[in-house]
């Protein structure tokens, strides 16, 4: 090889990195800010545009109820300027303790402030003699599955970002306007499809769904809960108390949950459609409508908002 060669090879290598550097340094200039789960990550992303790197601790096919973040996702998020906790997941609390010691300057947002809590009813389940009983007190973390939460989990948001990063504030400001009114048309497009269903309920493994429940007057009989389930004649005599018309009564089934496929049994029994429902999905909205969907048997869901 030729003096030449040699030369030109180390020119356009030290070229390489240099260029590979600017594009690391140009990605890492941005603010990190860290959330719990990617349906926040959803909203979050909708706020802050391109202005600031938004990270997800909880992958989506994870357990949120007996998380253990992995040391690599805490170094990450001990690097933030902020982390966002969803508000009640069991871990959370103990995870932002251990942040807070990595990185004292981090600043911690409960993004479920200001949220009317249910208390305990997402950890409940029927024994067989029919009463409810209470694996353990707390709240319903599940805090997401509603519209109208989400609306008030965005505006913590946005008063987290514009004091964090004020420079950007009109912008934070501006698409979370976008974003809220995007929101208020969702919430009113769903009240109308599930106003028929009013009062009527629908089954599902894991009791997620209680504030998207109590938001338009459904009642949720959750199936398992705490290492238990619900037995069949225990769950007979839950249906016959809410109202479930034939064809609508749906199960929905969390990926996570139902590792027994005891859900297809209860399917047969009851005459139920199944349904899949994550409430850990990174496309939030699109879950949401899928929801009501498989609820109302519609499908032309993409031009109500």
């Amino acid at each position: 090889m030729t003096d030449i060669v040699r030369y030109t090879l180390m020119l356009l290598g030290a070229a390489a990195v240099a260029a590979f550097s600017g594009c690391s340094s140009k990605v890492s200039s941005r603010p990190v800010v860290t959330v719990s789960i990617d349906p926040q990550k959803w909203l979050l992303d909708s706020i802050v545009g391109d202005k600031v790197e938004v990270r997800s601790l909880l992958p989506g096919d994870a357990n949120p109820e007996n998380f253990d973040p992995p040391l690599a996702a805490l170094k990450s998020a001990s690097g933030g300027i902020l982390y966002m906790k969803m508000g009640h997941l069991p871990w959370e609390d103990a995870l932002a303790l251990r942040l807070k010691d990595g990185n004292g300057r981090l600043r911690v947002v409960d993004t479920s402030e200001g949220i009317d809590l249910i208390a305990d009813s997402g950890h409940s389940h029927l024994h067989d003699d029919g009463d409810d009983h209470h694996d353990h007190a707390g709240t319903d973390p599940h805090t997401w599955t509603s519209v109208r939460n989400a609306r008030v989990i965005a505006s913590n948001m946005l008063d987290a970002m514009v004091e964090a990063d004020p420079v950007n504030a009109d912008e934070y400001r501006r698409r979370h306007a976008e974003l809220d009114r995007g929101l208020a048309r969702m919430d009113s497009a769903l009240s109308a499809r599930l106003a028929p269903l009013r009062g009527q309920g629908f089954m599902v493994w894991h009791p997620s769904l209680s504030y998207f429940a109590r938001d338009y007057g459904l009642t949720q009989i959750a199936l398992g809960g705490g290492g238990k389930e619900i037995s069949l004649p225990g769950l007979m005599d839950r249906l016959r108390s809410v109202s479930a018309s034939p064809g609508r009564l749906v199960m929905f089934v969390q990926p996570q949950m139902d590792e027994s496929g005891r859900s297809d049994a209860i399917v047969q029994a009851t005459g139920a459609r199944k349904a899949m429902f994550n409430p850990m999905a990174a496309d939030w909205d699109k879950t949401m409508m899928q929801l009501v969907d498989n609820l109302t048997e519609w499908t032309n869901s993409n031009d109500l908002y």
